[in-house]
């Protein structure tokens, strides 16, 4: 039986030693999300751009998964206020 030596694509090494911003620059560069944006923008339509849907997905891809559970969290948290209670008072 033959061994064939297998070659590496790249090594993990190299991504390691890159700086926060070089890996982001790489993942941007590369990730094939060409058709999700379109789509997304497709289905926001015309209107207010505050949040552009590329800038939007470029932030998501900034952070990793644990920092947006993070961030996410408090956004499902139900308050429950007194009925009256934001009345202005004298």
């Amino acid at each position: 039986m033959a061994i064939i030596p297998q070659q590496k694509l790249f090594g993990w090494e190299e991504i390691e030693e890159l700086g926060d911003l070089e890996r982001l620059k790489l993942v941007i560069e590369h990730m094939p999300d060409e058709g999700l944006m379109r789509r997304l923008e497709k289905e926001r339509g015309p209107g207010r751009d505050d949040y552009p849907v590329r800038g939007m997905w470029n932030a998501v891809l900034a952070v990793d998964g644990k920092a947006i559970k993070t961030q996410a969290r408090p956004l499902n948290v139900k308050v429950s206020l007194p009925r009256g209670a934001l009345r202005y008072r004298m």
